[in-house]
């Protein structure tokens, strides 16, 4: 049975930290957070994979996952979110700074994204009716709505992670 553990165990999180490095650069502060438990850290890397395959483009996915960020009040996320959405992305900084502010988006179609988004936040996902409505009739499909989620289940990982440590216990130890 232990062979078949040994098989299955994560990879060494000190060697994922390095690709990460290697890859954006830099090392985001939530994937050092997140290996303090190697199976946390490979969730969290299987999901972003996963969400990275999803039918929402690369700029609708930051829109997510700054969006989730700021409805979670995680600031810290959202800053690391914000550089990786405008120096390897390419989304614009106003943008951005409207979805830090909870202001409507210029283009109508993200606006119903960043909306959406918030209210899967705020709502634990019990979004239905004209919520749902709104996202739909700009343009996206159901399958949208499920890759909303998995986006947002994704920054809740980081997010909740990154409250926990911030917390005086995590300080103190």
């Amino acid at each position: 049975m232990s062979d078949v553990l040994n098989k299955n165990a994560p990879e060494d999180p000190k060697v994922i930290l390095k690709k990460i490095q290697s890859h954006l650069g830099f090392t985001p502060y939530w994937y050092a957070n997140l290996s303090e438990s190697p199976v946390a850290l490979e969730a969290y890397i299987s999901l972003a994979k996963t969400f990275e395959k999803s039918s929402l483009n690369a700029k609708e996915q930051q829109i997510v996952l700054l969006t989730t960020c700021i409805a979670n009040q995680c600031d810290f996320c959202f800053s690391t979110e914000s550089f990786i959405s405008t120096q390897i992305i390419g989304l614009d900084h106003a943008t951005v700074e409207a979805i830090q502010q909870s202001k409507p988006l210029d283009d109508p179609k993200l606006n119903a994204l960043a909306d959406f988004t918030r209210h899967v936040v705020t709502l634990r996902g019990k979004v239905y009716g004209e919520p749902l409505n709104f996202f739909l009739a700009a343009g996206y499909q159901f399958e949208q709505a499920l890759d909303v989620i998995i986006g947002v289940s994704l920054k809740n990982l980081s997010n909740y992670a990154n409250h926990m440590t911030d917390s005086t216990f995590f300080k103190s130890r």
